[in-house]
Parts: structure tokens; sequence; C-alpha cells
């Protein structure tokens, strides 16, 4: 059974929220919707995220100091955040650069777990991530970058894309997380 097939199965199964998807206006104001779960109140919200922008403007730096603050309980642009365990797929740097960046920015000592190489998402990389995701409980999972990720594929072609995207969303859903995809 693919990934795909177990969420699918889940999905059908009642375990995962499930939506129309369609409402007329009337019902769409009269339904009884869940409120929206946030990992940084009113700022990212718990499913997929994408942190998109040119080169060098700052993404993986701010992708580390929201790692520290998730894993630390601290604060995130002055908004507090609960504590909870972090995965950092950070696959464009080595060791030596993290550890330079986490002394500048005086990140505190916490629980991030940092990994340096992971399988393409394509072949076993997105069930190996699942799998991680119910051995652990992780809050946050950011991947640093989609392109590192999803190698030999180009990124502006929709399919090979959204079938990705999809199963990262479904399992930030069923878990409960925030996956921040680097771009």
């Amino acid at each position: 059974m693919t990934l795909s097939d177990a969420i699918s199965a889940e999905l059908n199964s009642g375990l995962m929220p499930k939506f129309d998807d369609a409402f007329t206006a009337d019902e769409l104001l009269n339904a009884d919707l869940p409120e929206l779960k946030w990992l940084v109140n009113e700022l990212i919200p718990v499913g997929l995220v994408s942190l998109a922008g040119r080169p060098k403007v700052g993404k993986s730096w701010m992708a580390l100091q929201l790692a520290g603050a998730v894993a630390s309980g601290g604060k995130f642009f002055d908004k507090d955040i609960e504590q909870g365990d972090v995965l950092y797929l950070g696959l464009e740097d080595q060791p030596k650069r993290i550890k330079e960046r986490a002394i500048l920015m005086d990140l505190p000592h916490c629980p991030v777990q940092i990994e340096f190489a992971w399988n393409p998402l394509q072949g076993d990389g997105l069930n190996d991530l699942y799998l991680e995701c119910e051995r652990e409980r992780y809050r946050l999972i950011i991947i640093d970058t989609l392109a590192r990720v999803i190698p030999g594929v180009n990124l502006n072609d929709e399919n090979p894309i959204s079938t990705i995207v999809n199963e990262l969303q479904a399992m930030a859903i069923k878990h409960e997380i925030t996956v921040l995809a680097i771009h």
C-alpha cells in the first residue's frame, strides 16, 4: 500500500476530517467548521506551509529561529509558542554552518533534530517522513529546501509536485503538525 493509499483509507474511514468540496454561500455561512489550529498564533497554521523567496534573503535563518522557538517553547515574532519537538531537514547546509548560525542567533539549547541528508520524497523519503511522524511527536518539520528533497523534478511541473505536496499536506493534517517547506 502506498502512502497515498494509506492516507486515502484514513480519510474514508472517518479518522481524518473530510469536508465537502463545494458549499453554497448559505451553507458555508451556517456550517459548523472546526477552529483553525496554529503553530504560531495567527501567523503559521498547522498543515503544509511554504516559505518562498529569492536566494540569500534569510529564509533558512528564519526557519532556524522558528525551530528554536518551537523546540524551546519560546517566542517567534513576539508570539508565545507552545513547546514541541522539531525535525529540521537542513539539506543545503553542513553541520558547521548550522552550528555557526545557532551561535550567532543565540539559539537556546533545545531538542531540534537536524538531519543533513534525506531520501528523495518521490522515492522512499515521503514514506520515511511519514514513519518518522508515527514514531515521534513533532510539532514542526522544516524542509530546507524542497528542491533538495525532490531532486531531478522540475518544481514548475504540476504533476509530480502536486502529488508530493498533497501527501505532505495530508500527513501534516493527520498528525496535527506544521510542515514548513522552503523554496
